[in-house]
This record gives C-alpha cells, structure tokens and sequence, in this order.
C-alpha cells in the first residue's frame, strides 16, 4: 500500500517524501551519494484498491477527453486545423510523408511478425495456398457466370454482392482443385 501511494495518491492519502540526494550523483544542498526518501506521515482511506483503481481510472480518461478537446478548441481558434485538412503546403506534405511511413512500417512489422509467429501451415491454409493462382487466373468468369445466374433473384443489392462473393470463393476453388489442376498442361503452370 506504501508504494501504491507514490504512484497513485487519493485525496485521504498524504504523503511526503524527501528527495535528500540526487540520482546521479549531483550534489544537492551541498550533499552528494544515493537518493534517500523519507516519509513523514501516511493516512490511507479504507476503500478497496479495485475500486480506488477504477475510480482514478475513470478520472484519469476524463482529464485526458477534456484536454484533448480544448487543444481541438484552441487548434480551431488558431486556425492550426485547416492546414490539416489537406492543400499545397508544408503540414500537409509532412502528413502525406508520416502516412506513407507508417504504412510501410506496419506492412514490415506484420511480415517479420507472421514470419515468426504464424510460420506453419494446417491442411486448409495448404488447400487454399495452392489453389490461390489457379484462382486468380479463373475467378472473372466464374464470378460473370455467377452474377448472370444471380439477376434475377429478387433481393437487396447488398446481399446480392454477399451471396455473390461466397458462392464465386466456394464455386472457384472447387473448380481450380477438381478440375483445372487436374488437365495435365494447366497442372504444370498452377
């Protein structure tokens, strides 16, 4: 509970502490060694910490909410903000440039992660993996097939593209494992 109240103090928990020597070594009033800490006096309230937690929790987001919007206030006031919102300038080359470098660096992350974590393959993933060329060369008509079949069932176009998209995955991979892999010239190419 002594540590917990340097780290998160409530309003019935007082402490002092005492920074007598520096961290580094400088001197401080003349003195120099190790940090001592002192604590003087120490008044805890009896309220579980669980609930103590969330309650400075809960307060903690709403400072951060209310910060976050004046600094939006004052960012509109200032007239900051219009530079973000795109245009022929400096602000807006630099977003362009942070996007592009993220993007790159997320697409880097997520290669190195997947090449160390999710590094084997289960039947399905093999099934899919050697099929996914086959199915990339045979899905436009398979998929033109499909919606003309499609036209004219009465439904909302949405569900249309759902039902569409389902039947075009699961009608092109059977084609590609029972037939197209199957014809002894196409075999060699998928």
């Amino acid at each position: 509970m002594i540590a917990r109240s340097f780290q998160f103090p409530s309003a019935l928990e007082q402490s002092l502490v005492e920074f007598r020597r520096p961290l580094d070594g400088r001197t401080v009033n003349g003195r120099s060694n190790a940090v001592q800490f002192r604590v003087r006096s120490i008044e805890q309230d009896h309220t579980p910490l669980g609930k103590q937690a969330r309650e400075q929790a809960r307060e903690g987001a709403a400072k951060i909410l209310s910060r976050t919007v004046g600094l939006t206030q004052k960012f509109r006031d200032l007239r900051i903000a219009q530079q973000y919102s795109g245009g022929f300038n400096l602000v807006s080359a630099g977003k362009c440039l942070w996007e592009a470098l993220v993007c790159v660096g997320m697409s880097l992350g997520l290669i190195a992660l997947y090449r160390q974590r999710f590094n084997r393959q289960g039947r399905s993933a093999k099934f899919l993996s050697d099929n996914a060329f086959a199915v990339y060369l045979f899905h436009p008509p398979v998929i033109i097939a499909l919606a003309i079949l499609l036209n004219p069932v009465a439904a909302p176009p949405l569900l249309k593209a759902a039902l569409l998209t389902a039947c075009a995955a699961v009608v092109t991979f059977a084609l590609s494992a029972l037939v197209f892999r199957r014809i002894p010239v196409l075999n060699r190419i998928l």
